[in-house]
């Protein structure tokens, strides 16, 4: 679900009125840079041994300004700014009955591109771009262990950033530490 402060946005997010690039003249209908998923429980499964769940943010656009440049389709969910951050809560960690935290992992790898591909084709150069990255003690703080976290992230980039960037979490807990009906819960927003 994608928002704005007060209204939904245009649908028309990249709309390029009387072809002014990069952007829609002054005062005129400048989408905000805003996106808010809903709140999703984990679904874990078997893999290998392990109890593992994984999330995904969608593809984010993150130079709208750029989207009629080669006369490529436009794809990707746009955020209209290059400071904006995405983050991400973890929710519902802690249960009075159980140690819902006791032996679960949590990593991250990003996927990005310069150029998203012919996705008429059904192509999308959006791929891996970075090893997995260790996230659980940003996670797990112990005995002091809050019911939700907020993870930021920052896409790749200085000052601005890839084009098409996403995020993934991989969260694994062992057999012998899982607790089949605890419920972990993950929702994002970037802005």
């Amino acid at each position: 679900m994608t928002k704005g402060p007060g209204a939904p946005l245009n649908p028309e997010l990249y709309r390029n009125p009387l072809d002014t690039l990069p952007m829609p003249p002054a005062g005129g209908d400048i989408p905000v840079a805003y996106y808010e998923s809903t709140k999703l429980a984990l679904t874990w499964s078997l893999v290998d041994g392990v109890q593992t769940a994984t999330w995904q943010t969608p593809v984010f656009n993150l130079r709208p300004d750029l989207r009629s440049a080669g006369g490529t389709p436009k794809s990707g969910v746009p955020i209209w700014s290059t400071a904006a951050r995405l983050y991400v809560q973890i929710s519902n960690l802690v249960d009075g009955s159980i140690d819902t935290t006791k032996g679960l992992r949590v990593s991250t790898t990003e996927s990005a591109a310069i150029s998203y591909g012919d996705i008429r084709n059904g192509f999308s150069s959006v791929q891996r771009v970075t090893a997995d990255a260790e996230v659980t003690a940003d996670v797990m703080f112990g005995t002091n262990q809050s019911d939700r976290v907020i993870l930021v992230f920052a896409p790749l980039g200085e000052g601005r950033p890839v084009r098409f960037w996403s995020i993934k979490l991989k969260f694994q807990k062992d057999l012998s530490d899982w607790a089949s009906d605890q419920i972990i819960y993950v929702e994002s927003a970037y802005y």
